[in-house]
């Protein structure tokens, strides 16, 4: 009721009342009257309310709604924590079970590390041990899961959002498995699909340790979004570098790696470091490459892509096919002209390739290829893997690499210590024979510098923690492995010219050759010795050890006419008779040789000669003849002697170890005594250094000369008995 139709009310009925009624039912009923205004004055109010709350009902549902998607965030959020709590929980404790694997990791920290720390030869040593870690990777890989050691890794890679994740995903079976699209590439983590009886997830720790994802949430592969890994705070592939994706698939020995793409807008070249690292990894760990080039761009080949591509192939000769995905977006003819563009380009930049299809993920159908088919293609490596003989090679590249360095430096130190040692030796010939003086001081710093001993040990430090690693891998795998290292021998390694000059003796210029007679032959030897006796016999022997110029040009006489063996008579004949003068001039040795005192005894020189391993007695004269008597120089009673010069022959480096057979011999020994012994009977130290290839060329020789397989001539020079 109105508030004004109570107040008419309440006037009309005040006059009618009685007075006795007026403290009565009156006043009762306007007092009930009253009560009703005050609750009708409630009632608008109340109205008014209502009207209010009418209209803020709809912001009032929105903040409930809001208030219920916060309470759903929060609950997912909460549940995301606790995922990823127990995903870091699990990826912590998870113990790589594959004892093997962990000891290849403890020789690589361990014994390679100490190896590593004391041998310098090798220049590139980062990119030696990053190999020796990316082997770990593998190890790890084939650890966690043993089966993937008989799969051909097949590595997917191409551009940020070519399609890489659909691809695989259209290789899949069941069509309600796919791996997650869309994330960003600094953040991936690889991920391995192969073909398995179930559908399962299973992550890989750093350590190689693995968990079952699934068992954490059933659908863990669809979390693994950008969001998802972004949400840890830190990048999840240090704790998880990888993913294992099995599920039924139509290629039974293949594993296709999800690897992260680059995004060559985010930087001035096309690609940063990282991202060519990264397909260089990949591709290394890989046994083909797949190229994804999404053909929702401008459906060419880019610039970034032909770089990336060249840096990979510098680093391997595996197969590459290039996909062109999302074909189902192009039309047919247009499909044909950006294949022949691209087949025109890779030829132009020398990539080559296997073949080129033009294919949707969707669909699942290709549309045409160049070369040959995408089916054809993975159906020619379905395949078991030889994923030990690959890393077996990979490490032996390794260790070839520092078993050259090493080598290398020896053969250096070598030609650096023989020149060190020629010095000294010069000096020593001039007159400085202070051993105790400044300079000799130096020159024996110099030589402990260079030295070789050290690396040689280094090589077979580097030989036994090979062999340790090779023993790991093969633990790994279960069996022996089909290849064997190779132990490289200086023989092999080419020394730069500056270290091959420093030991070459100095060739004389042709113009001065007549006017400088040799030290070891007069000028006009060759026309004088002209015979392959002479020449047989002073190539040997050379003339400079004899001493006695009557011998020499005795010895010389006797082999100008050919007389490999001759008599004491004759020997007598050509020593009294030759006029010297004339045979001097002949000889061209006048100015050699200007005072020559002739020897009374024709004996004592041929004594001399045999003494000196020159010539050897092979008669002594003692036999009759056929008359019955004993052949006797005339005029004496002496007999008539049949000597015979020593020469070179094949058999003399045989014989002098049959003779020397109680000495122990070193490698570097024998190697310079067969040089020697089968080319000259006497040389001096610098020879010696020339051929000998060991540590302390002087103390090697002097150990000769004191076990008495060398003898000590006059003039610093040696010879072998």
């Amino acid at each position: 009721m109105p508030h004004h139709s109570v107040d008419k009310l309440k006037e009309w009925i005040s006059p009618s009342i009685p007075l006795g009624l007026m403290f009565g039912k009156k006043q009762q009923a306007l007092e009930i009257l009253e009560q009703i205004k005050q609750q009708l004055k409630s009632i608008d109010i109340m109205q008014e309310q209502l009207n209010q709350a009418e209209q803020e009902l709809p912001e009032l549902k929105k903040q409930l709604e809001q208030a219920q998607q916060k309470l759903e965030q929060l609950q997912k959020d909460l549940s995301e924590s606790e995922l990823r709590q127990t995903l870091i929980a699990d990826l912590l404790s998870a113990n790589n079970l594959n004892p093997s694997v962990r000891e290849y990791f403890s020789l690589l920290k361990g014994d390679f590390l100490e190896f590593a720390n004391q041998e310098d030869s090798l220049k590139d040593e980062a990119a030696a041990f990053l190999e020796l870690q990316a082997i770990g990777d593998e190890l790890k890989v084939i650890g966690a899961y043993p089966e993937f050691y008989k799969k051909r890794s097949i590595a997917i890679a191409g551009g940020f959002s070519a399609g890489k994740s659909e691809f695989i995903s259209s290789l899949f079976e069941d069509p309600n498995i796919r791996l997650p699209i869309g994330i960003e590439p600094t953040t991936a983590i690889p991920t391995y699909a192969l073909n398995g009886q179930e559908n399962g997830v299973i992550g890989c720790s750093q350590n190689g340790g693995v968990i079952d994802l699934l068992k954490i949430d059933p659908d863990f592969q669809q979390k693994l979004s950008h969001n998802f890994i972004r949400s840890f705070g830190f990048n999840l592939k240090t704790i998880m570098p990888f993913v294992f994706m099995t599920t039924p698939m139509k290629f039974e020995h293949l594993c296709f790696i999800d690897t992260p793409g680059y995004n060559p807008s985010d930087v001035a070249d096309g690609h940063t470091a990282e991202d060519v690292k990264t397909a260089q990894e990949f591709v290394q760990n890989s046994e083909a490459l797949l190229w994804l080039i999404g053909l929702d761009s401008n459906g060419t080949i880019s610039k970034s892509d032909l770089d990336f591509l060249d840096h990979a192939g510098q680093y391997s000769q595996k197969p590459l096919y290039v996909v062109l995905n999302k074909a189902d977006l192009r039309p047919y003819d247009q499909l044909e002209e950006i294949m022949a563009e691209i087949a025109d380009t890779l030829d132009d930049y020398d990539i080559e390739i296997a073949g080129i299809s033009a294919y949707s993920s969707i669909t699942k159908e290709e549309y045409l290829y160049h070369k040959q088919s995408l089916h054809a293609f993975l159906a020619s490596l379905d395949q078991p893997s030889e994923k030990q003989t690959l890393l077996m090679r990979r490490l032996f590249a390794v260790d070839e690499k520092y078993q050259r360095a090493i080598l290398r430096t020896i053969k250096e130190n070598k030609q650096i210590n023989a020149t060190l040692s020629g010095f000294k030796l010069d000096l020593l010939e001039n007159g400085f024979d202070d051993m105790s003086s400044d300079l000799y001081e130096k020159l024996g710093k110099m030589n402990s510098i260079f030295t070789i001993k050290q690396k040689e040990e280094h090589l077979k430090q580097l030989e036994t923690v090979t062999m340790k690693i090779v023993a790991a891998i093969e633990q790994v795998f279960g069996q022996p492995s089909k290849v064997k290292r190779k132990n490289w021998t200086q023989d092999e390694i080419e020394l730069d010219e500056k270290f091959v000059r420093l030991t070459q003796k100095e060739q004389m210029p042709d113009e001065l050759m007549d006017e400088q007679p040799s030290n070891n032959q007069p000028s006009d030897e060759k026309e004088t010795y002209s015979t392959e006796l002479s020449a047989r016999f002073w190539g040997y022997w050379g003339n400079r050890l004899v001493g006695n110029s009557e011998i020499e040009l005795t010895v010389g006489a006797l082999l100008s006419e050919n007389k490999e063996v001759f008599t004491s008579t004759e020997w007598e004949d050509v020593y009294n008779n030759l006029e010297w003068e004339d045979v001097y001039n002949n000889l061209g040795w006048g100015n050699v040789f200007p005072h020559v005192l002739k020897n009374d005894s024709c004996d004592d020189d041929l004594n001399v000669l045999c003494e000196a391993g020159i010539i050897r007695c092979i008669d002594d004269g003692s036999k009759k003849n056929k008359f019955g008597f004993i052949n006797m120089l005339s005029g004496g009673s002496n007999p008539i002697k049949t000597y015979r010069f020593v020469l070179p022959d094949k058999e003399i480096f045989n014989k002098f170890l049959q003779r020397h057979n109680n000495i122990n011999l070193s490698d570097e020994q024998l190697e310079a005594i067969k040089a020697l012994i089968e080319s000259q009977h006497y040389f001096d130290f610098e020879d010696w250094t020339e051929h000998y290839k060991g540590e302390h060329a002087a103390l090697a020789l002097g150990r000769l000369v004191k076990a008495g397989a060398v003898r000590k001539e006059k003039d610093d020079y040696y010879s072998f008995i």
